[in-house]
């Protein structure tokens, strides 16, 4: 059990991150997405259930990896293999 809330919380971090990228990408401001990803992902139900294995922690790691590879995709004219690579990894 202490290895899968270890691996939730890996599962967050990478929330975390991708979250904050993706608002960088969206505004290209440093400090604007780190502040915006920490208020928005430091609620009480996610701080709180962030390690709960039932938790759909992984459902907003994979929504927001999508979220991101659409947008690099549409605003870098990134390589569409990505979109589908992404596809994969959020589904499973």
């Amino acid at each position: 059990m202490r290895i899968a809330r270890a691996a939730m919380n890996v599962v967050y971090l990478g929330t975390l991150l991708v979250a904050g990228l993706l608002v960088y990408l969206l505004t290209g401001r440093r400090w604007l997405s780190l502040t915006a990803t920490l208020l928005a992902l430091s609620g009480y139900e996610l701080v709180f259930y962030k390690d709960m294995v039932h938790y759909d922690q992984t459902a907003l790691f994979g929504n927001f990896l999508m979220l991101l590879t659409i947008a690099r995709y549409k605003l870098e004219r990134g390589r569409r293999w990505h979109v589908y690579v992404a596809v994969l990894v959020a589904v499973g």
